[in-house]
């Protein structure tokens, strides 16, 4: 790790989740949630078309510690498999778009039923 990498991760990023830090809960797969203080993006929100209708899908980012004993809490290996239950919603960890020793940023994903059709409504002619 660089100088600059080890300082920002000792006074910047502390202060960082103290200004801009929200309470959230990591739940790991099969595990038992965790409390911590994680930075996040807003919803990008998006309708998209199903088979069964339309969808509606939150996208976020969240930017948490890795050090579970530090004053935000933290996850040592964040995995894809866990979800983050931020603003009373639930979101699956779609991916770890970014990791350094100090931190992670997830991508966190929402998807909810918007409209559902009727049996048998689009059917082949």
């Amino acid at each position: 790790m660089s100088t600059f990498t080890e300082n920002y991760a000792a006074a910047a990023l502390p202060a960082l989740f103290d200004v801009y830090g929200q309470a959230v809960t990591y739940t790991p797969a099969g595990g038992d949630g965790v409390a911590l203080t994680a930075i996040l993006s807003p919803d990008e929100i998006e309708e998209l078309p199903t088979l069964d209708g339309r969808e509606l899908r939150r996208t976020r980012h969240a930017t948490i510690s890795r050090d579970p004993d530090g004053d935000a809490g933290g996850v040592a290996s964040p995995s894809h498999r866990d979800t983050v239950t931020a603003d009373g919603r639930t979101y699956a960890v779609e991916a770890v778009a970014e990791m350094t020793d100090a931190w992670a940023r997830l991508r966190l994903t929402h998807s909810a039923a918007l409209e559902v059709t009727r049996p048998a409504y689009r059917r082949s002619q």
